[in-house]
């Protein structure tokens, strides 16, 4: 398991940015555009944090990514207009929870099933 300094899920410190980003690079668990969407959509990877974190500390042990997905697209639509140019598909969700879980050393608060591979 990678060793990671613990971190501040309510702060966008550029140290643990730089580590998130460092982590998804070297992991092959994660879609291979998962680092640049994560660069560009930083910010929505810290709402799902903060959602995650809320329902950990709720006491919660076992969650939906997909309904913390769905949060934050409910979010993002009632805080931004259509023509705003961020466009919440689905693929990035289970990357969003497996870095999490990996982060944060919350193993099996998803469920997830393997990572589908594209082949050429």
């Amino acid at each position: 398991m990678l060793e990671l300094a613990p971190l501040k899920p309510t702060t966008m410190d550029p140290k643990d940015r730089a580590q998130m980003l460092a982590l998804v690079g070297r992991s092959a668990e994660f879609r291979p555009d998962f680092g640049a969407w994560l660069a560009q959509y930083w910010d929505v990877w810290i709402m799902f944090l903060r959602e995650a974190e809320s329902i950990w500390h709720a006491g919660r042990k076992h969650y939906s990514a997909r309904t913390i997905w769905e949060v934050i697209r409910h979010q993002q639509a009632t805080m931004f207009d259509a023509d705003s140019g961020l466009k919440m598909n689905n693929n990035h969700a289970p990357d969003c929870a497996r870095l999490y879980m990996l982060a944060l050393s919350r193993t099996g608060f998803f469920e997830l099933r393997g990572r589908v591979t594209q082949e050429a």
